[in-house]
């Protein structure tokens, strides 16, 4: 499970099938599309489906998500 947080201060607890921390190296940026739930890494264009987070306000939704590391 990853963590992101917005420029509110707002965490969300992402989860995928795959072990990101397998994946990813530290300082790898990535993007995460709340909206369509995928998290894409932008060196490589890979994406992950993330797994749905119930109810988050669309206002969030729609804001830009950055790592929590």
């Amino acid at each position: 499970m990853c963590t992101f947080a917005c420029c509110r201060g707002e965490l969300y607890p992402c989860e995928t099938e795959t072990r990101l921390c397998d994946e990813l190296t530290t300082g790898q940026e990535v993007e995460v599309d709340m909206e369509n739930d995928v998290l894409t890494v932008l060196e490589t264009g890979k994406q992950y489906n993330l797994k749905p987070l119930g109810e988050v306000s669309e206002e969030s939704r729609n804001e830009v998500m950055r790592p929590w590391i």
